[in-house]
């Protein structure tokens, strides 16, 4: 499910999301009840979807705040869960550091067709720690 609230009409976001389960669940038993030939008409289930995207873009907006919240949770025993995507835009410094990390696999693994021998490969792994700060942390955006 997708990170923005979006509206509950358009064709992307959250509250879309929502909004299309709601109706798939909800409308059925309004318009075709068992037996009875007693359905609603399209008109009188219309203003009970207008409160179901109304709900949906609450829920949405509600989640998404939530997940987004700055500053995060006081404690770490509460941590806030989310997907974040990186890039070298964001992390130019942890991408040079992975590219340089997995050059040196790459390189020692080439080195004799099954790879070289394990002191090869950790003098070049001392190499990359030496010449590239170990990056802590991401920026990152959050999806």
């Amino acid at each position: 499910m997708p990170m923005f609230v979006g509206h509950p009409r358009e064709d992307e976001g959250m509250a879309m999301e929502l909004f299309q389960a709601m109706e798939a669940v909800l409308r059925p038993p309004l318009s075709d009840p068992p037996d009875d030939g007693m359905g609603m008409s399209d008109e009188e289930i219309e203003p009970i979807e207008e409160n179901w995207e109304r709900l949906s873009l609450a829920l949405a907006q509600g989640v998404v705040r939530h997940l987004r919240r700055d500053p995060p949770p006081a404690s770490p025993s509460s941590p806030l869960h989310a997907e974040s995507v990186s890039s070298a835009v964001e992390d130019e410094e942890f991408w040079a550091w992975f590219a340089a990390f997995v050059g040196a696999f790459d390189e020692w693994s080439s080195q004799t067709g099954a790879g070289g021998n394990l002191a090869a490969l950790r003098t070049r792994l001392a190499n990359v720690f030496q010449d590239h700060n170990t990056p802590t942390s991401l920026r990152g955006v959050l999806e």
